[in-house]
């Protein structure tokens, strides 16, 4: 298992990782609270232009899961794995654009979320985030019957 947290800083630069040409393919996938959510530049365009309104540094919340190379995920594992994600990291209701990666023929997806809560302006506090990706990958495992799955969460 394998699970990596970092930080990073930008909206742009997360949007040219997550269209970059090194996939095989790159799709939107989903969606909530966006109306740009065709578009992964509008999409981070209007988080960052929510995040501004607030005092937060860091206001999107950027999370990748990536089961193994030799697995496929069907939507509803998929939309398992991140009802799980959401009820352990407490980002459930919040405002998130998904994208699916293809790359060496390994299907992997992001989402980003907007930490800020449109009606008070704060941004949500998402606490002990590694500890909390191990339990997830864990339960992943086991729901999925897969030997491993990276989760990575950034901080923007």
């Amino acid at each position: 298992m394998i699970v990596k947290s970092s930080q990073r800083s930008g909206a742009r630069n997360l949007a040219d990782h997550l269209k970059s040409d090194e996939n095989e393919s790159v799709r939107v996938v989903g969606s909530q609270g966006i109306v740009a959510s065709s578009s992964i530049s509008g999409a981070l365009a209007e988080m960052k232009a929510i995040g501004m309104a607030s005092r937060c540094n860091k206001h999107l919340f950027h999370v990748s899961i990536s089961p193994d190379a030799d697995k496929n995920m069907t939507e509803t594992q998929w939309k398992r794995a991140w009802e799980l994600h959401d009820e352990v990291q407490g980002t459930k209701g919040l405002t998130y654009i998904e994208v699916e990666h293809c790359k060496k023929k390994r299907t992997h997806r992001h989402r980003v979320y907007e930490r800020v809560d449109h009606d008070t302006g704060k941004a949500i506090n998402l606490g002990w985030t590694r500890i909390k990706n191990e339990r997830i990958a864990r339960q992943l495992q086991k729901n999925h019957g897969v030997r491993s799955y990276i989760l990575h969460i950034e901080f923007l």
